[in-house]
């Protein structure tokens, strides 16, 4: 694909002419996760040929780089009012999950000098206001820390589930576990219906947890 990239027009299924751009290629290549990022995946969900593709990006290591670009332009994030950290952490904390659960991609993609775009400006927001608010910088560094380590590891785990698809009916956990077990599974039954709630109650838990700044 040197100059002469292939200006391919793309053929939908019903044998018209798709209409493909690279917006509409960086939206679905966003929602799968870095392991099934390919050229031949996104243009299936496209329904269009996979060649089309390369008329916007010359490799997959092009997309994703285009997608941290993207990331890095949406999540602006600037620091809070110090007087209200707490509640700037769990906003946070909350909307950095919301923003890992619709960019699956994120999760799992090795490209980290490009997601550092938007990760290294967020962390300098978190530090900005955590010292703000009296934390030394070492503190302010792990109290951030907690939590996007907390809204990473739930929307992972969310994907995860997503891809695994929901807990055979069938699956008998009194059988597994060789006992009954009846609060754990009404506590599976809960958690899955209700994903975001679940890591909101945890992520306000573990704020109001953090001890007040020394100074």
């Amino acid at each position: 694909m040197s100059e002469l990239k292939l200006k391919v027009v793309a053929t939908a299924s019903g044998g018209r002419p798709a209409k493909i751009s690279r917006e509409r290629i960086l939206q679905e290549a966003r929602q799968l996760g870095a392991g099934e990022l390919t050229f031949a995946r996104i243009a299936e969900r496209l329904g269009v040929r996979q060649q089309a593709l390369y008329y916007h990006f010359d490799s997959r290591e092009d997309l994703l780089h285009a997608i941290a670009l993207e990331l890095s332009r949406e999540f602006d994030l600037q620091p809070g009012n110090p007087k209200r950290w707490r509640s700037w952490l769990e906003e946070t904390g909350l909307r950095f999950y919301d923003f890992l659960v619709a960019n699956p991609v994120v999760l799992e993609t090795s490209n980290w000098r490009g997601l550092a775009r938007f990760g290294l400006p967020l962390l300098e927001a978190a530090l900005e206001t955590l010292q703000g608010a009296g934390y030394t910088l070492e503190e302010a560094g792990r109290a951030w820390d907690v939590v996007a380590d907390l809204a990473y590891a739930e929307a992972r785990t969310l994907a995860e589930s997503k891809k695994a698809g929901p807990m055979p009916a069938r699956v008998d956990l009194d059988e597994i576990a060789g006992r009954p077990m009846p609060r754990t599974r009404a506590y599976y039954a809960q958690i899955e219906k209700l994903p975001r709630k679940r890591f909101a109650d945890t992520l306000h838990w573990l704020v109001a947890a953090l001890p007040r700044p020394r100074k």
